[in-house]
């Protein structure tokens, strides 16, 4: 198909700029998710991606506002609204994978550590692979070991010889073979999501072991002391930010607030504090304010917001 020779044009380093914005509108036509291997392709291209051009993404970044906008009269269903993302998602991969740097490791210690609003795939020596989400810091003992603060996701190399990968936070200590899942670590907890595979999750405060499976959410929380367990939890929900869309789910009005002023250092001021408490399903764009600001306002459709030139209002 003409989407998968652009796309190994692409990994070659051999894509032209108009090559480039056919695969953008391929992708974003496309109705189904691209699968995981085209994906992939694109996560392992070299520094030779090339940017597609600006008019084509703020043609995306329209049709993103138009299809992510939550409709409080009749909402769809759950599994539905969800794939709706999914999608739209997909389309944003494209966008966000051309700009980031791949940075091979090398070296036996490594320390990487990424800003706001960066991203970086990093290729490491064992032939696993890792994306650093902002504002965290990846260190590198060995090819099999790594020590997080942030967030990253992880797509580990099966070794013949059985030797684990391992994944160090504040919290817990993570063991694997081979797999997939996503990490977030942070001084107040560590929640890890599996996606493929098995991980063996142990937190030394409780003195702790889990045998994750795919699709379990564990979660620690220090403040608490408490390990929650959820089985059977949608993918896009904790990864969906390496496509530049993160999804919170059923979550509080606070809660979506402090994300976004997190993400872009901005402030919010709210005059009802019961509003707070209402909950909400946001898909939270990761590379644009404007476009976050825009669904926001779709979502409280009762409300308004208005921009001063210290921070947000919510009324």
């Amino acid at each position: 198909m003409r989407k998968e020779k652009l796309v190994e044009k692409l990994a070659k380093g051999q894509i032209t700029g108009e090559e480039a914005q056919e695969l953008l509108g391929l992708i974003q036509s496309d109705a189904s998710a691209p699968s995981d291997e085209l994906m992939l392709k694109i996560w392992k291209a070299s520094q030779s991606q090339v940017q597609p051009a600006e008019n084509a993404k703020e043609r995306v970044l329209r049709k993103v506002e138009k299809q992510l906008a939550v409709d409080e009269v009749a909402t769809p269903p759950r599994k539905n609204r969800i794939w709706k993302l999914t999608q739209v998602a997909a389309a944003l991969a494209l966008l966000v994978l051309a700009s980031l740097p791949f940075l091979p490791i090398r070296s036996t210690e490594n320390l990487i550590q990424t800003g706001q609003d960066e991203q970086i795939n990093v290729a490491l020596q064992d032939g696993s692979w890792m994306r650093l989400n902002e504002n965290s810091l990846a260190q590198y003992s060995s090819a099999r070991s790594v020590s997080l603060t942030g967030e990253a996701y992880f797509d580990v190399e099966k070794k013949p010889n059985a030797t684990t990968f391992e994944v160090r936070t504040e919290h817990a200590i993570l063991e694997v073979l081979g797999t997939r899942f996503n990490v977030k670590s942070t001084d107040e907890y560590t929640r890890v999501f599996l996606e493929e595979g098995v991980v063996r999750f142990y937190c030394p405060d409780l003195d702790s072991l889990i045998l994750m499976e795919p699709g379990d959410l564990v979660y620690y929380e220090k403040a608490s002391e408490q390990l929650t367990i959820r089985k059977n939890e949608i993918v896009q929900t904790h990864t969906g930010w390496r496509e530049g869309v993160t999804i919170l789910e059923n979550v509080s009005l606070s809660q979506v607030l402090s994300e976004i002023e997190q993400m872009y250092a901005i402030e919010f001021e709210v005059g009802d504090q019961e509003l707070l408490k209402r909950k909400m399903t946001f898909p939270l764009p990761t590379t644009s304010l404007d476009t976050a600001i825009a669904l926001l306002e779709n979502t409280l459709i009762d409300l308004n917001i208005i921009k001063n030139e210290t921070h947000y209002l919510i009324e």
